[in-house]
C-alpha cells in the first residue's frame, strides 16, 4: 500500500473531484433533457511483473523514471506513463506537470488508438507491444477515451508534485 502525505492527497483527490463537480453544474435550459447512463469507471489492476507476453513477444511493462521498482498505481499516479490494458487504463488518473510528453504502451493484444475529443486530437493506430507519445499542451486536465471501450483523464497539476513514498507492508 502506498503512503501519502496529507497535502498530496487533498491534491489528489481535488483534482479528480473537480472536473466531477463541474460537470454537475451545468446550465440550465428550456429544451427538453436527455439522460445520459454512462458505465461506472473503475481502476484497472496494477501488473506487477517488469515483462508480459503479448501475441507471442516479451514486451517490458512501463515504470515511471522516479520509482522504476513500483508498479503505476491503478486508480491514481504521477509521472508520465500511462499503460493501456483490456481491463482500463492504470493509472486511471494521471497527475503531471504542465506540458508533459505524457506515453501510452498497449498492453492488450488488440491495436488501439486514443480519442482527445476536447481538443480534437487522435492518435494513430497503437499495435499491441507498442507506444504513442503525445505533448500536452492544454493548461487544465483532459480526458481520453480508448477505442477498446476504455479511458482515463490527465491531471495538470500547476505545482510541482514531491515524489511518491515507497511502497511499504504491514
Amino acid at each position: 500500500m502506498i503512503a501519502m502525505n496529507g497535502k498530496l492527497l487533498l491534491r489528489l483527490v481535488g483534482i479528480v473531484a473537480l472536473p466531477l463537480a463541474l460537470a454537475a453544474c451545468g446550465s440550465s435550459s428550456s429544451s427538453p433533457s436527455t439522460t445520459t447512463t454512462l458505465a461506472p469507471v473503475t481502476a484497472a489492476p496494477s501488473i506487477p511483473e517488469t515483462t508480459m507476453v503479448i501475441n507471442g513477444k516479451t514486451v517490458t511493462v512501463p515504470r515511471e523514471e522516479y520509482a522504476p521498482d513500483r508498479p503505476i498505481n491503478g486508480q491514481t499516479d504521477q509521472g508520465q506513463q500511462v499503460i493501456l490494458t483490456s481491463k482500463g487504463a492504470l493509472p486511471l488518473t494521471l497527475v503531471t506537470p504542465p506540458n508533459p510528453t505524457v506515453t501510452w504502451t498497449n498492453l492488450t493484444k488488440k491495436t488501439v488508438s486514443i480519442l482527445f475529443a476536447a481538443v480534437g486530437t487522435k492518435s494513430g493506430p497503437i499495435a499491441p507491444g507498442k507506444s504513442w507519445s503525445y505533448h500536452v499542451t492544454t493548461g487544465s486536465s483532459i480526458g481520453y477515451v480508448v477505442s477498446n471501450g476504455t479511458s482515463g483523464q490527465i491531471a495538470i497539476d500547476q505545482l510541482p508534485l514531491p515524489p511518491l513514498p515507497t511502497t511499504t507492508s504491514p
